[in-house]
Order: structure tokens, then sequence, then C-alpha cells
């Protein structure tokens, strides 16, 4: 509800407040939801879902982009080369081929992450597909309604 004053009024209270404090804020907000299916569920107030829906912007998942994926993994390379003082310039044929037919189920932070470990741990001026052996072929994009379980533990590595 407090959400909904400040989006409406453009003022709020703060904490324990007794003064009124003006609000100039734009509000960006993203979901992997269907919203309008999670108000019919009630699981979505369609109040708040009315004030937020001014500009809607529909992103297809990095999956259903493949002329996405190598520029972003690239544009990764070079903030990590910066980072990291690494060198890697280019990708082989056999990683790019890789890097296209994978699922990146978790989209662009996957992706960047998958960048950030190979400019981290691994040397040289190529990224190879032995490099990106630790991707599984097996990985799927979750289907809809189903939550996501990460297999990595770090507390597997800790003991």
């Amino acid at each position: 509800m407090k959400v909904l004053r400040v989006l409406e009024g453009k003022e709020y209270f703060k904490v324990g407040g007794v003064d009124k404090k003006k609000a100039d804020v734009r509000i960006i907000a993203a979901t992997n939801k269907d919203l309008e299916s999670e108000i019919k569920k009630g699981n979505f107030r369609d109040d708040l879902y009315f004030r937020l829906n001014v500009v809607r912007l529909q992103i297809p998942p990095l999956r259903e982009r493949k002329e996405d994926i190598l520029p972003l993994f690239r544009f990764f390379i070079n903030r990590f080369n910066e980072q990291f003082k690494k060198e890697f310039v280019q990708i082989s044929k056999e990683a790019e081929e890789k890097i296209l037919s994978y699922p990146w189920a978790g989209n662009i932070r996957e992706l960047r992450n998958t960048v950030e470990r190979i400019v981290l741990l691994e040397k040289g001026d190529t990224i190879l597909a032995k490099h990106l052996s630790f991707l599984s072929d097996e990985t799927k994009p979750p289907e809809e309604g189903v939550s996501f379980k990460p297999t990595f533990h770090l507390r597997n590595y800790f003991r």
C-alpha cells in the first residue's frame, strides 16, 4: 500500500517520521512472470500493476536472441579483461559453437558469470571450447511455473 501511495502521490513518510517527504523518482521494475496471469491467480495486486505498467518492454530470453549472445560474450570479455588484467582477444570456432548452442537458462547473468569465470581462471588470449566444459549440455531452460533449484552448493566445497 505504501509503494502505491508513493507512486500515485509522490509523497511518503520516513519510518517513524511525522513529516511528509516528496519523492521525485522513476521506477523500473522487471520480472520473469506473466503479471496478468499472476493477477488472475491473486498473486499480484492489480492496482500496483496498473501504476507500474506505464511503458512496457518485452525482452525475450537470451536463447531466443542468438544474435545477441556473441556480442554480449565479447563485451563481458573486455570488461573482465580490464578487471582481472587479462588479455583474451578471441574465441575459437569450437567455443563459439558451444556458446551459441547452449540454452542460457540463466540469461545474461549466466552468460556474464560464465565469462567472468573463464577470464578469471584461464590463461591465454583465446577462449577455447575446453574452457566451457563446465557448461552442461543437458541444461534446459526452466519450464513455466517450475522453480529453479541450483545443483551447485558451496557447502559441499567447504567441509
